[in-house]
């Protein structure tokens, strides 16, 4: 496949045999947005710790159920929000509404029009694993590419891989990262990060595609 004028992804994991894909592809976000190299390693060092370790680095008493429920089992996704929260000044979106994300052509539309980066884990056809990537300014960072490539019909159709078809997305959080950070992306206007349409539309097409916060 020609890659054209893509971006190349210098944290790339081929084969990724310890499914990092979530972990991966904030990895990428962080060092786009941009953090220092310093901080990238730091989150990457956290998501690889034993949770113990990453409660102490965070500072907290006890790990939230949704990252690790009571089977033991973690949830990669909901480990890397907790990180970026506690750790990074990220706020998030409450989960969105999969109803909206069941077919190839919605959910790219849907995807494609929210201004803020979203952490989204597809679901595949004959895939083995859920695959995780973040879409951020119609851009797929994507820890098994190469390079960072636009966010397509085509592209989300095989996302989880050459021989599989898209099935639905399970999970899905738009992040905000701090204002700080924001303002250092000069090429976005601080008021254009979708900020204000997620927190006062919500009678609105917006406000639908997301749960309810509790």
């Amino acid at each position: 496949m020609s890659h054209g004028s893509e971006t190349q992804n210098k944290f790339f994991s081929l084969e990724n045999n310890s499914k990092l894909c979530a972990e991966g592809s904030i990895k990428i976000l962080l060092s786009m947005l941009p953090f220092s190299p310093a901080e990238v390693d730091l989150f990457w060092d956290l998501c690889l710790s034993p949770l113990p370790i990453i409660l102490h680095q965070l500072s907290q008493t006890n790990v939230p159920n949704t990252v690790c429920n009571a089977q033991g089992i973690i949830n990669p996704i909901e480990k890397c929000l907790w990180i970026l929260r506690c750790k990074y000044k990220f706020t998030t979106t409450s989960k969105m509404r999969s109803c909206h994300l069941t077919s190839v052509k919605k959910a790219s539309n849907i995807l494609n029009n929210l201004k803020y980066p979203v952490i989204v884990s597809v679901k595949g056809r004959m895939a083995n694993y859920n695959h995780v990537v973040v879409i951020w300014r119609n851009q797929v960072l994507d820890y098994e590419s190469s390079h960072i490539y636009p966010l397509t019909e085509d592209r989300l159709q095989q996302i989880c891989g050459e021989n599989t078809t898209f099935e639905c997305i399970t999970l899905a959080y738009g992040l905000f990262p701090p204002q700080a950070i924001r303002n250092k992306v000069t090429e976005i206007k601080p008021d254009d990060w979708g900020i204000w349409e997620y927190y006062n539309d919500k009678k609105k097409t917006h406000g639908r595609l997301f749960q309810r916060h509790k």
